[in-house]
């Protein structure tokens, strides 16, 4: 029901996607992304747990990325991976159609 009320989340504009180099196009008018308190050493340790599908682990809200129409908060990091056998099958996304032996995703809430 997503794009019922989100037309942006329908089709094929949709995770996971494929990034096909030949129709990507440079725009040296974009802002960098900057990850924000990523770097800041805390004085509680984070907590790597499995979830039964990929290890996640949970940040704390004040670590978001800047750069963007909006300020993201984080939420958590998880991963990705193949089983290590034959062509690498890890990453959830693709590029040019590959995919790679593992994947890191961040997840950030607006």
């Amino acid at each position: 029901e997503w794009a019922e009320f989100f037309p942006d989340c329908g089709g094929s504009s949709q995770s996971p996607i494929n990034v096909d180099t030949s129709q990507t196009l440079h725009d040296p008018t974009l802002i960098p992304v900057q990850p924000l308190g990523y770097n800041q050493p805390g004085n509680r340790p984070f907590t790597l747990s499995n979830n039964g599908h990929s290890v996640q682990m949970t940040l704390p809200h004040w670590m978001g990325l800047a750069g963007l129409p909006w300020y993201y908060s984080a939420v958590q990091l998880h991963l990705h991976w193949g089983n290590g056998v034959g062509v690498a099958t890890g990453s959830e996304h693709t590029i040019n159609g590959q995919s790679t032996s593992a994947e890191v995703c961040a997840c950030v809430s607006v």
